[in-house]
């Protein structure tokens, strides 16, 4: 009666030396449920999210690296100016003197009388039109910023990859859980049409005067109470499919397609083999969230190396400079000019903030350190947790499958000897919920199976 269909995942092996490997991955995987984790992927808000900050990531990095090229702009100002200070040239006074002894010399006017001259400060129709090109030589900022910046696209990479992780866990695991919901709604629709015929051979029964009437009366509750755990069982459908297409960015009613290879049930899975340490090994080696805080300490690295750098070693620029220069404008050779400037800048001294700038990034690679050395713990928690989780699962699966079976056979001997009233209502009412609860059960047991080999999976970022 039982068919045995392969679970997705079921089976986790690890050689002597702890390496990993599947088995029995079914073509529903592959089908149905793997269709709706593209679609979570290609359409989730949250991915989108995160996609969104990998590209704003990449393009900071663009501006990190265009600081190496050199940057060229053209500046114009024309000014107008009257009054300020000013400086007197006593030009006249200086030479009107020996022009006046050379004109009586040569009996001539050849040497007029100057002006004193008053020269203002600030000058009146002068422009300066240039085009300006700036090339960083040596700048520590611009490098260790750069490689910084490299390093949190990294990390910015690693948390979308860990959050695709957790949302392909979390696809799956809801599919399983309104497949589980959907079983439920039928297990109970089947036990309320057994109730039906009891209530109708029940009453068959009194009419006969087999029974007394009280009979009717507890097999009609057995009923409503049935079908109060049918309504429980549709709403929770209804909530599951609410929630699973929450994740797919879809209409929170939409219809969702069963693979039927998930409704059967299932051969009995061997538990998870190898030990909790082969596992956390791996999950170190490929968990994304370890990757983004491995990562983040790199670009503090680079941070330190930065602060470091400008206490050393001063910035170095080459400027060039070519336009034109004069009174009005007048673009022609009296005006034009070009000029190579060598910058070097060192800061000797900020009052102290370069320091504490460095004592920040030293101190913020201490708490990442602390972060991973944590975070590891949890790791390797979570892998204990999800391991036992699913060694548990697969037996009480078994025991599961032995409960229905049992309970099955008994309760079909109940039944016929109840249609031959030759056992009390109650009595088949007990085997008959007796059964009930042995589905459910089973049916709970099987997809906690499917769910705890999900997080196996999930929590070594083997997904």
């Amino acid at each position: 009666m039982y068919t045995k269909v392969t679970l997705l995942t079921v089976f986790v092996f690890f050689s002597g030396i702890g390496s990993y490997a599947r088995q029995n991955q079914p073509t529903a995987s592959e089908g149905v449920l793997e269709q709706y984790v593209a679609e979570a992927l290609a359409a989730n808000l949250t991915l989108k999210q995160e996609n969104l900050a990998y590209e704003q990531s990449l393009q900071s990095l663009a501006q990190s690296k265009a600081l190496f090229m050199p940057s060229a702009g053209i500046s114009a100002t024309y000014s107008l100016a009257q009054g300020g200070r000013k400086i007197s040239f006593p030009i006249g006074d200086l030479l009107n003197p020996v022009y006046t002894t050379l004109n009586q010399l040569t009996d001539s006017q050849q040497f007029p009388q100057v002006n004193n001259e008053e020269i203002q400060f600030l000058p009146n129709r002068f422009h300066e039109t240039k085009l300006r090109v700036v090339q960083p030589l040596f700048n520590s900022d611009i490098w260790y910023g750069y490689k910084a910046q490299q390093q949190m696209v990294t990390v910015q990479q690693a948390k979308r990859q860990a959050y695709e992780t957790q949302l392909k866990g979390m696809v799956r695991e809801a599919y399983f859980s309104y497949l589980q919901s959907m079983e439920a709604i039928r297990i109970y629709e089947s036990s309320l049409n057994l109730l039906d015929e009891q209530v109708r051979v029940t009453q068959s029964f009194f009419d006969a005067q087999l029974v007394t009437k009280d009979a009717v009366y507890n097999a009609q509750l057995e009923r409503s109470k049935m079908d109060t755990q049918l309504n429980d069982a549709r709403k929770n459908e209804h909530l599951a499919r609410a929630y699973f297409n929450f994740l797919l960015n879809k209409e929170l009613d939409a219809e969702i397609e069963v693979d039927s290879q998930f409704l059967g049930d299932f051969a009995l899975p061997q538990a998870i083999a190898g030990n909790t340490g082969n596992l956390t090994e791996l999950a170190l080696q490929q968990r994304n969230e370890l990757q983004q805080v491995q990562q983040a300490q790199e670009a503090t690295n680079y941070l330190i190396k930065l602060n470091e750098a400008n206490r050393i070693m001063p910035n170095l620029a080459v400027i060039g400079d070519l336009g034109y220069q004069g009174f009005d404008y007048k673009f022609n050779g009296d005006q034009q000019f070009s000029m190579l400037i060598f910058s070097l800048q060192w800061d000797l001294f900020k009052g102290g903030a370069r320091k504490a700038k460095y004592q920040s990034a030293v101190l913020q690679k201490t708490t990442l350190e602390t972060q991973e050395e944590q975070l590891k713990k949890q790791i390797e928690l979570q892998v204990i947790q999800a391991y036992e989780e699913a060694r548990s699962a697969a037996n009480n699966l078994s025991s599961a499958e032995y409960a229905l079976k049992t309970s099955e056979s008994a309760f079909k001997i109940t039944q016929s000897r109840f249609q031959q009233n030759q056992v009390l209502p109650l009595e088949f009412q007990q085997s008959q919920l007796n059964y009930t609860n042995a589905r459910l059960s089973y049916s709970i047991a099987k997809y906690n199976l499917l769910k705890s080999v999900n997080e196996v999976d999930k929590v070594i970022n083997s997904l």
